[in-house]
């Protein structure tokens, strides 16, 4: 089963702890310090689930149309057409963001200071157990 974990997180700390949780449950983490890296890995990349920041600073080639947009659903909306049978999770510390962003029903949206590391890197290996168990159907 592909168990890798593509996570695009500007912040450094505090998501090496999350990081090495979820390595600790032999996941495989690329982690993505902005929209651009994430961008360029994705043309190579077949991940088993994408973990996307809503807010980061912005990348070159996400231009927002309105102005209103988050680097996260910028960078959702870029990457959905590939991915677009792969599991994402929009991990934000932004609680009134994440209410007001836009995306499809049915997306997990995780505040970070809801989860521990360790909870939260349960809930990712979870969601690509079931993701897998879909697809295999």
């Amino acid at each position: 089963m592909n168990e890798t974990v593509f996570l695009v997180e500007d912040d450094e700390s505090p998501t090496d702890v999350y990081v090495e949780e979820m390595r600790e449950r032999d996941l495989r983490v690329e982690w993505f310090r902005g929209p651009d890296q994430a961008l360029e890995a994705a043309e190579t990349l077949h991940p088993a689930i994408i973990i996307l920041d809503l807010v980061m600073e912005p990348g070159r080639k996400l231009a927002s149309h309105t102005g209103e947009e988050t680097q996260g659903e910028l960078l959702y909306a870029a990457l959905h057409d590939k991915f677009h049978n792969v599991p994402v999770i929009i991990w934000t510390k932004y609680r009134d963001k994440a209410a007001r962003a836009k995306f499809p029903h049915g997306l997990s949206v995780v505040v970070k200071q809801d989860k521990t590391p360790e909870q939260f890197a349960d809930f990712v290996k979870q969601a690509i157990e079931k993701a897998a168990a879909v697809e295999s159907r």
